[in-house]
């Protein structure tokens, strides 16, 4: 290594035109600071650069460079270099074409570093050739797109538009939110020339749809609901008489048509992209058939130290009433369970449904005689029912007790079988309850005569009755039930 230090810097000395002792007197300096601090192990590290890096023909231009690490460097493609190799220096130069400078840069234990700079001289007597694009040029709200410039021969470029550039060259990404363009103008010696690129946004088609009934009653309220994609402004017209409402893009509101009739609703929207998409919806309007309302059932239990619970159905009734005497109550459409006094010599109920515009009324004596009788012939003034599937509630089991519910699971009855509905009523006035039973499943009809609080057997059992409200009148004597009295004006005697 000392060896080749000493001939480089021979070599490097002789080339200057220093004298022979001189040159050995440096040369025995260098080996000796070589021998002292050692050779970098460092690889070379490189600058160069021209200012300005573009400019036109005949302007002046300065290429610089310097390195670390490096005991020579050599530099080609830029004129007024030294020819003798240095790690550092600079040349000023009149431009007249563009340039590729190179600087290598040997270091020790042979490391070799090798930096390029670039000079752009545009033509002075050309105008600049500008180029622009969009790619893709066509997108959908949302995607993406990447803007390119390029211009030559010249010195510097602007933008106006949907894009801000600098520089001669470049590209920028971006999402337009609509169509639009960008123009490039680029200026040189020569002059200045520009170029135009435009993108496309393409919206998809816009759509309409209309939500309400086909068929609706009239006077009754519906909800309307319109709603569309893609659309910037739509109208909605109620029927083909009436005027176009502006209703933005979507509408939501209850709707109620008075009259009966064929009905087109129309919904029109234009879309982002200028199209125009209609919808028509066809609803029929129909008068709603209003039944009169209907008590189907008013009876009423025991007479137990007078107090009594009264029963009634009734079917398309809105409200209903109960009046004894002078006092009137609102009450439920449907009771199961009314409390009720009753004083000696009984007392009249009058039960008042209403419904649309019309009303109903049964009237219920509930007597309570002041002597038991043995036995005699209690009818039912009203017919009985029960609502389908009703299950016994708290009071129904307070009168019939577990030893009731025991007796009527030897015939086969549970009175919470899915179907089978009853009534309790003192029938023969022993002060007990007697059971009326009706199932669904095989439309039975069961009368049971309590015997002192229990139910010993069936006292009457009939086929093809199908539902509690047929029953008309039960007549008894004593433990015997004399005949059963049906609204299908069928009666049976044994």
């Amino acid at each position: 290594m000392k060896k080749n230090i000493f001939i480089v810097l021979s070599l490097l000395l002789t080339a200057t035109g220093v004298s022979a002792q001189e040159n050995q007197q440096a040369l025995q300096k260098q080996t000796e600071n070589a021998e002292v601090m050692g050779p970098p192990s460092n690889r070379p590290i490189v600058n160069a650069s021209f200012s300005p890096r573009t400019t036109t023909a005949g302007k002046m231009v300065t290429f610089r460079w310097s390195s670390r690490n490096a005991y020579m460097c050599r530099v080609s493609g830029v004129p007024g270099v030294p020819k003798r190799p240095a790690t550092s220096g600079s040349s000023r130069f009149k431009a007249t074409k563009s340039l590729k400078a190179t600087v290598r840069c040997d270091g020790y234990n042979d490391r070799v570093t090798t930096k390029i700079a670039r000079l752009t001289v545009s033509d002075n007597s050309k105008p600049p050739v500008v180029s622009a694009s969009f790619s893709p040029s066509q997108v959908t709200p949302g995607a993406s797109t990447t803007f390119r410039w390029s211009a030559t021969n010249a010195t510097r470029c602007s933008s106006t538009g949907l894009v801000r550039i600098s520089g001669t060259s470049g590209s920028r990404r971006l999402k337009p939110a609509k169509s639009g363009s960008v123009r490039v103008t680029c200026t040189g010696a020569g002059g200045s020339a520009s170029k135009s690129a435009s993108v496309t946004v393409k919206y998809k088609n816009p759509t309409v749809s209309i939500s309400f009934p086909h068929s609706v009653f009239a006077k009754a309220r519906y909800q309307l609901r319109v709603s569309s994609t893609n659309a910037k402004s739509c109208t909605f017209k109620y029927s083909d008489k009436s005027y176009p409402k502006n209703i933005g893009t979507s509408l939501v509101e209850n709707l109620i048509y008075s009259s009966a009739g064929v009905i087109y609703q129309t919904a029109k929207c234009t879309g982002l992209n200028g199209k125009v998409v209609t919808s028509r919806h066809k609803v029929v309007v129909v008068n709603k058939v209003v039944y009169p309302p209907k008590i189907k059932s008013f009876i009423n239990g025991d007479v137990i130290n007078g107090q009594t619970k009264l029963y009634w159905s009734t079917s398309n009734a809105d409200r209903c009433t109960l009046k004894s005497g002078s006092v009137s109550s609102n009450v439920p459409v449907n009771a199961y369970g009314y409390g009720a006094t009753i004083p000696y010599n009984g007392r009249t109920f009058t039960l008042t449904c209403y419904g649309g515009n019309k009303s109903v009324s049964k009237n219920l004596f509930v007597p309570r005689p002041r002597v038991k009788k043995a036995s005699g012939e209690v009818g039912l003034v009203e017919p009985m029912s029960a609502t389908q599937d009703m299950a016994m509630d708290a009071s129904t089991m307070s009168e019939l007790d577990r030893q009731m519910v025991s007796d009527l699971a030897n015939f086969e009855i549970d009175l919470n079988q899915r179907g089978v509905t009853h009534v309790l009523a003192d029938l023969n006035a022993d002060d007990y309850a007697d059971l009326v039973i009706h199932r669904s499943s095989d439309n039975k009809l069961f009368v049971l005569i309590s015997n002192n609080g229990t139910f010993d057997s069936i006292a009457r059992e009939m086929s093809e009755v199908y539902g509690l409200e047929e029953v008309l009148e039960i007549h008894v004597d004593g433990q015997e039930v004399e005949r059963v009295d049906l609204d299908l004006e069928t009666t049976i005697i044994e």
